[in-house]
């Protein structure tokens, strides 16, 4: 927490998620005789006085700088938002920082501000708010899909993997907006991968990384976002395509069972 302090100069500092509740794990466990290993991330919400106190690409190096000094054995998963920003949400409802409100834990403060009451939204209001995060962004993820597939059979493999990279985004957006009310301002499928394997344990499977060619292929469609645009004489296997795109079919399917039965649930209460 000190390295967050120094690095950053907040305003607060919340601990949130596994590690507040004290519901954290460390586990592993066979599946199909693949070896998972689990671990949870610290959670924290780094709250500054101004949006423009934390520039664009700046939170990556500070988590890699906190880790190192704080000698994690992971990356924390760190967010930042400004006081007015954060004020907003829990005054409209927002429940992913209503919940940190309730169940965090407060390592540090300035004492310069106060948190917001939060507005409390009931299960069937929660379930109505998912259930239009879920309708909207699976149809953006679906028609990015018929992109990718219309580029990958004219043989425009540049532009099929870029829109392949955009429908995960989208499905992972999805499954993120029901369950937590929160989408990380990232496009990096890393990140979102991670925060979808804290919803579900299930989502670990859908890009496997137990091999070194199941690690290349995620990687070369995580960074597809940029090379895929802007990489002089950018190319892809189409092999590698098919094996992306299969990969994320089940990324959608297993969004749409899991959404689907978190709204229904909150829509019977």
């Amino acid at each position: 927490m000190a390295a967050i302090v120094r690095l950053i100069l907040p305003e607060m500092v919340i601990l949130f998620g596994s590690y507040s509740r004290g519901d954290w794990v460390d586990e592993r466990h066979y599946e199909n005789g693949t070896l998972y290993e689990y671990k949870s991330d610290y959670d924290i919400l780094v709250v500054t006085e101004h949006h423009q106190d934390m520039p664009p690409g700046f939170g990556k190096s500070v988590r890699q700088k906190i880790k190192r000094a704080e000698r994690l054995q992971s990356t924390p998963h760190i967010i930042f938002h400004d006081i007015n920003f954060l004020n907003k949400e829990l005054e409209e409802g927002q429940y992913f920082f209503r919940d940190i409100l309730k169940e965090g834990t407060l390592l540090y403060t300035t004492r310069k501000y106060e948190l917001a009451t939060p507005k409390d939204l009931s299960d069937y209001q929660r379930g109505q708010k998912a259930k239009l995060y879920f309708n909207q962004w699976l149809e953006k993820g679906d028609d990015l899909f018929d992109h990718y597939e219309y580029g990958f059979n004219k043989e425009k493999f540049a532009i099929a993997i870029f829109q392949l990279h955009q429908a995960a985004e989208g499905y992972f957006s999805a499954l993120l907006l029901v369950f937590t009310d929160y989408k990380p301002k990232t496009h990096d499928l890393r990140d979102l991968n991670l925060q979808a394997g804290y919803a579900d344990a299930r989502f670990k499977t859908i890009f496997p990384d137990q091999t070194e060619e199941e690690k290349r292929r995620f990687i070369l469609l995580v960074k597809s976002y940029i090379d895929s645009r802007y990489k002089l004489g950018y190319k892809v296997d189409p092999a590698d395509l098919q094996w992306l795109a299969e990969r994320v079919k089940r990324l959608k399917e297993l969004t749409v069972q899991l959404c689907l039965e978190r709204i229904n649930s909150l829509l019977k209460n």
